[in-house]
């Protein structure tokens, strides 16, 4: 539409490289909104199953058959519904080396992680969720969901790889707010949300660095500070795996370097 730009312009005005923008992975996407209405309207039609067929059958966008990735998974239907979906892909495609994303993965029972391990899925989760919209999750989730809201340290202790994002411009995309929910599972009113979901300074960080470069299939040039790999980095004030848990929220970022030159410093 008149108006609207193509993804590659939009991301070239953002700052991005060019380089880097013609090699984004493109994947399939399944909107949690069809999810849920397709669940209402129709619930005997598997509107999910239908998408995944196309893409078991041949029918694949560029690269897509390395990774499908499902957008705003968030309620506990949804899920299952991609669930669905992702099954049917391992029934019908031939090995390739998928890495099938579950964007968000709100609500998630022990059940359905169980499925996600068995499809090797990668969850992407959002942990600054839980420190901007805590408060409103204690009180609108019902009981028996809210000890599945935003796992964290229930698919990692299964084996599922969790990378972190920030769901921007939804919410802030401040990654230190992401570390320290992650760590503490506090809300910004100092509420706790699933305590038993929060995992280590060092396991968070690897979910912002190492496992979200694994999810796009980065890995061998993002992700972790080795020879060979970008330049780009940022110098905190703090170390997030060394102090207080409650002192990440508070740390800064000094400098930052892209490509190897400094970009930016206070």
């Amino acid at each position: 539409r008149e108006g609207v730009l193509e993804p590659r312009e939009r991301a070239r005005q953002l700052g991005h490289g060019a380089p880097r923008v013609d090699e984004q992975i493109h994947g399939l996407r399944l909107l949690d909104r069809v999810l849920a209405r397709d669940r209402v309207a129709a619930p005997r039609r598997r509107l999910p199953v239908d998408v995944a067929r196309v893409v078991a059958d041949g029918v694949r966008p560029r690269r897509v058959e390395r990774v499908a990735t499902v957008e705003g998974a968030r309620r506990g239907a949804a899920v299952r519904a991609v669930a669905d979906a992702l099954e049917y892909i391992a029934a019908h495609d031939r090995p390739n080396g998928h890495r099938h994303r579950v964007e968000h993965c709100g609500e998630c029972p022990p059940a359905l992680l169980e499925r996600l391990r068995k499809l090797g899925a990668v969850i992407v989760t959002q942990p600054s969720l839980v420190y901007y919209n805590g408060e409103r999750y204690l009180a609108t989730v019902p009981t028996s969901q809210l000890p599945y809201l935003y796992p964290l340290r229930s698919p990692l202790r299964k084996g599922i790889m969790v990378a972190a994002s920030s769901d921007a411009p939804v919410i802030p995309n401040n990654p230190l707010v992401g570390l320290y929910a992650a760590v503490t599972r506090k809300a910004a009113t100092g509420q706790e949300v699933v305590p038993e979901e929060a995992v280590s300074a060092e396991a968070a960080l690897k979910m912002y660095t190492l496992n979200a470069a694994h999810a796009s299939f980065e890995e061998p040039r993002k992700g972790s500070l080795v020879t060979g790999k970008l330049a780009d980095l940022a110098l905190l004030s703090a170390d997030p795996t060394a102090g207080e848990p409650e002192a990440i929220k508070d740390i800064t970022v000094d400098l930052t370097i892209v490509g190897g030159q400094v970009v930016w410093e206070r």
